[in-house]
């Protein structure tokens, strides 16, 4: 790939919701969709239970069955990517992502839980794009604090 391949990989395409293609290679592009409770974007979707209601159930197996089923409609839709799940250390229950977060407060559990909810969304071939890793704990200024 060339440089500017690999850098137009690194952002996506916003009026379709997707990556960049990379015709020359016959890369195409991915249609990708905020995921966290489920497919939210592209039409109508089933609600699933919140990140925390997850980690309050201590159950791998349940998680991986929602992200399966989540996977299941993400590809109905066509939707390659989601972006989800959100795996920061849940420190603020006002945070306004405290529903995108598995494990909670505890990074052992977290560890625990977010290894199943990727296996069972790419056990339907969708991409997990796990997010906010770090530094997203709060909603004020978002876009422009360091």
């Amino acid at each position: 790939m060339t440089l500017p391949e690999k850098v137009s990989l690194l952002s996506g395409y916003r009026p379709a919701k997707a990556t960049h293609s990379v015709l020359r290679l016959g890369i195409p592009a991915i249609h990708v969709s905020d995921a966290t409770l489920g497919v939210v974007d592209w039409g109508r979707s089933t609600a699933y239970p919140a990140g925390p209601c997850l980690t309050a159930a201590w159950n791998r197996h349940l998680v991986y069955r929602e992200a399966q089923h989540i996977g299941i409609d993400a590809r109905a839709k066509h939707v390659g990517m989601l972006l989800g799940p959100g795996v920061n250390i849940l420190r603020q229950p006002q945070n306004g992502r405290s529903f995108e977060y598995i494990g909670g407060e505890d990074p052992f559990l977290a560890s625990q839980l977010v290894v199943p909810y990727v296996r069972g969304l790419q056990s339907e071939d969708v991409i997990a794009c796990t997010k906010h890793f770090v530094g997203n704990e709060i909603e004020t200024q978002r876009p422009s604090i360091n």
